[in-house]
């Protein structure tokens, strides 16, 4: 990657960080997944709903970073627009 490759092996820590970014990403996709094809079986109202929230707010946590990326990206066009027109 760009600005931060080094040379050598890679550390234990950056594996691990690596395999828990990878690991929350599923569970919130697994989480998504159930509750979309298993909507009403064992969850009832309050349940069921705090089951979705959690799966989505892993979900924007696992994303956040492209969220980062993309947002950088959408403002540094249009303050490239800005400046040019």
């Amino acid at each position: 990657m760009p600005f931060l490759s080094r040379g050598g092996p890679l550390g234990d820590l950056e594996c691990r960080f690596a395999f828990a970014y990878g690991a929350l990403f599923f569970d919130g996709v697994l989480a998504s997944m159930g509750l979309a094809v298993f909507p009403d079986r064992s969850l009832e109202g309050v349940q069921h709903k705090l089951v979705q929230r959690l799966s989505n707010a892993i979900l924007l946590i696992a994303l956040g970073p492209f969220r980062i990326v993309l947002l950088g990206g959408v403002l540094f066009k249009a303050g490239w627009g800005k400046l040019k027109g």
